[in-house]
């Protein structure tokens, strides 16, 4: 029996393998932000480059021309729409494409991300560290919605304050 071939962390194209699934599938995923299992075989033969955002299913640039059943790859989305933001609110924007990066999971929340073409509380949602910086690398990371929504544009001292108040109150209702 030949022995399974150790792909993790490995990057075929845009595809990046993130677990060693059972037989000869891999999850990986793709720089577009979706998860999608692959064969060994297809990835370590150059078969398999993408999620299919590639091949005409994801459109990584302007919105115009869209054909029926294509998406916007979900970081362009962001990118676009914070550009948007800053220019309407004069705040400084120097974040490139590949500057947001979409974890499997909320870092606040602990729940996973979910890249659709509605939002949800799962959705990915791009954030500012800090709300009085613009949108620069340093300032910007990708939380769930729900986070997103639940921090508004409090300081990190509103929400400290926020949670103590919550906790004190809370002790008082037992």
């Amino acid at each position: 029996m030949a022995s399974k071939l150790d792909l993790l962390g490995k990057k075929f194209g845009k595809l990046t393998v993130i677990e060693d699934t059972a037989g000869h599938m891999r999850l990986c995923r793709c720089d577009c932000g979706k998860e999608v299992k692959v064969r060994a075989y297809h990835l370590t033969h150059g078969e398999a480059k993408s999620c299919g955002c590639s091949n005409g299913n994801t459109k990584h640039g302007f919105a115009r021309g869209i054909r029926k059943g294509q998406r916007l790859c979900p970081q362009y989305t962001m990118w676009l729409s914070a550009k948007r933001r800053a220019r309407d609110s004069g705040a400084v924007f120097s974040l490139q494409i590949s500057d947001i990066c979409i974890p499997t999971m909320c870092p606040l929340l602990g729940i996973p991300l979910q890249c659709s073409t509605s939002t949800s509380d799962n959705s990915p949602s791009l954030d500012r560290l800090d709300n009085t910086l613009g949108y620069i690398p340093s300032n910007v990371w990708v939380i769930s919605y729900k986070a997103n929504r639940a921090k508004g544009n409090l300081s990190l001292e509103e929400l400290i304050l926020l949670v103590k108040s919550l906790e004190k109150k809370n002790k008082g209702v037992s």
